[in-house]
């Protein structure tokens, strides 16, 4: 069975959303083509990744239900991807003590780049493409419209994730701002900067409730931070 998304991008490459193919119906040439839960035809397929994604394609278009994706959008479930992950990590071994340890590297990392990409999520719905991981660099270089999707839901993000001694957004993301950088080598250096996990997840709501705010999308999966 191939399953295609029209909102969740898994291939390496091409536009094609996602695809599994089991063995079995490889050697039978021919399986359903699923889109969005719906069965929408039966197709060949060759066992060859990058020829199937093709003829996927060329299937839906041929049916007229092939959509180009949205690059902000494609971007953002992307950050949101990478948020769910940090948020099944936080559950499985940091939510309460003792911590695993071994969670937290992949936490802390899980988090920065699924905060680096809502930022430019942000600022691409803006008419604007950002670069780098610096993440306090990143939401400097917002624009205005983007700051006041941000101020428009932190309210509402603070009383409901308020984190501890009420620091403000600034001074979160300050402390998170190398950290994917610092973190993804820490084998490499054995120490980092410091990470609170109450107000990574704070930002992490702020920005992804920012992004649906300027892409106009509705409620999501509670299991995304």
């Amino acid at each position: 069975m191939i399953i295609a998304d029209s909102h969740i991008a898994h291939l390496r490459k091409g536009p094609l959303h996602a695809m599994m193919i089991s063995m079995a119906e490889e050697e039978r040439r021919t399986t359903e083509l699923v889109l969005n839960g719906v069965v929408v035809g039966e197709m060949e397929v060759t066992g060859d990744f990058e020829k199937d994604a093709a003829l996927t394609i060329q299937f839906l278009k041929d049916k007229g239900l092939y959509q180009k994706p949205d690059p902000v959008k494609t971007m953002f479930r992307q950050a949101l991807s990478f948020a769910t992950t940090a948020s099944h990590l936080h559950k499985k071994g940091l939510l309460h003590s003792p911590w695993n340890v071994a969670d937290v590297a992949p936490f802390v990392v899980n988090s920065a780049f699924s905060i680096e990409l809502y930022l430019k999520t942000l600022a691409r719905s803006h008419g604007t493409v950002l670069k780098g991981h610096d993440l306090l660099k990143l939401l400097g270089s917002l624009p205005a419209a983007a700051h006041n999707d941000i101020g428009a839901v932190l309210p509402a993000c603070r009383l409901e994730f308020p984190p501890a001694g009420n620091p403000d957004l600034r001074t979160c993301i300050a402390e998170l701002s190398n950290a994917f950088v610092e973190w993804r080598y820490l084998h490499e250096k054995m120490r980092a900067s410091g990470i609170r996990i109450d107000r990574a997840i704070f930002v992490m709501k702020v920005m992804r409730e920012a992004c649906r705010k300027a892409i106009g999308l509705g409620s999501l999966k509670a299991d995304c931070l």
